[in-house]
């Protein structure tokens, strides 16, 4: 899990922006975050509708609850199966 601080210092968690499978923009289709036990699973809806396959992002977290959270990319580019 990536995070990151805004100018007054809340936590932000960076969530990806697309899902795991890299065909859907989780902001256009929908998603659900949940986390517990240190981890962040990250469900995009559409591929929920389309496989029985789990396609979620599953990812460690630690530290404190962040304030809020973003979509991007770019923390997880490498990690997206296309």
């Amino acid at each position: 899990m990536r995070y990151r601080s805004d100018n007054y210092g809340a936590r932000i968690a960076v969530l990806p922006a697309t899902c795991r499978r890299g065909i859907h923009r989780l902001a256009v289709t929908g998603y659900r975050a949940t986390e517990g036990n240190g981890l962040l699973r990250v469900r995009c809806d559409a591929c929920s509708a389309e496989t029985t396959t789990d396609a979620a992002w599953l990812l460690s977290s630690s530290g404190p609850l962040a304030n809020s959270a973003e979509l991007d990319d770019a923390p997880y580019v490498a990690l997206i199966t296309r």
